[in-house]
């Protein structure tokens, strides 16, 4: 069994060592405890590990990774590529002062159905309205099977200010949860995967530190830095950002590589990028 450290957040776990190497892939779900709540010794989605090569965060596939490449938080299915938002309208039951559970009048509708304990891990904020800016951590859920059904959603810390009517909500999902390979377009990049995986299976991610990744472009600028950004033409690659070129920035380039052989994703350049993603644990 895998030695872990107390919880730094509550929802995530720092993992000594790892029950599955890093470079490896896990299918079985028994290893893995996805709700904090169940109190049981698995690692759920978003542990990490840290050793001399960086930090590592434990992730779970929404579809084909290929080793190397940059993958991002599933989208909200409306806003692209954004870290999956579930924006609840401004009716909230009850939430009193000191509480720690939360219950939503009106149960988000993007998805309109969800399971018991999938948002662990994840962020809630009050956008709007009474306890404006207040933010929590989300220590479990309660299944949603509707648009129309009541939602509660247990927090950390207890509730700062009672809640009422006025006040707006944002959730967020564990960002390591159901990843896919980052998009082309409309991008929030959380990690580089250390090996290739399937929907479903549970696999390590670089964060930071000297990462492998997959080039789109030749590298061959004399900067002295040069940022590494989402590549535009291959999903899941880096390019360099220069004064045409959008995007967030996911690293720097300690070397260059000039080969300018045909990129695609059946003949790819693998390079390393010191990978400035940080934690979002």
């Amino acid at each position: 069994m895998a030695k872990i450290n107390k919880y730094m957040a509550i929802g995530t776990k720092e993992v000594i060592d790892p029950p599955f190497g890093l470079y490896e892939v896990m299918d079985n779900a028994e290893f893995v405890n996805n709700a904090a709540s169940t109190g049981g010794p698995g690692m759920p989605v978003g542990s990490w590990h840290r050793n001399s090569c960086g930090i590592f965060v434990l992730a779970k596939s929404a579809g084909t990774i290929v080793k190397n490449m940059l993958c991002s938080a599933t989208s909200d299915g409306t806003n692209e590529g954004i870290l999956n938002v579930l924006i609840v309208a401004t009716s909230v039951g009850t939430g009193n002062l000191g509480s720690k559970e939360i219950t939503l009048s009106t149960a988000p509708t993007d998805p309109a159905t969800g399971a018991k304990d999938e948002l662990v891990g994840g962020r809630l904020i009050v956008y709007v309205g009474t306890g404006l800016g207040d933010n929590y951590i989300i220590t479990g859920n309660s299944a949603w099977t509707s648009a129309t059904a009541d939602l509660t959603v247990s927090v950390t810390p207890a509730l700062l200010t009672a809640l009422d009517a006025t006040s707006g909500l944002y959730i967020t999902k564990n960002a390591y949860r159901d990843v896919v390979v980052t998009p082309t377009t409309g991008l929030c990049p959380v990690g580089f995967a250390c090996a290739a995986s399937t929907t479903t299976q549970w696999f390590w991610m670089q964060v930071s530190g000297l990462t492998p990744c997959i080039l789109d472009e030749a590298i061959t600028s004399s900067q002295t830095v040069i940022e590494a950004i989402p590549g535009t033409s291959v999903a899941g690659s880096l390019e360099a950002k220069d004064a045409t070129k959008e995007g967030p920035i996911v690293g720097q380039f300690p070397l260059f590589h000039d080969d300018t052989s045909a990129v695609s994703p059946a003949d790819v350049a693998h390079s390393f990028v010191f990978a400035s993603l940080g934690y979002r644990g």
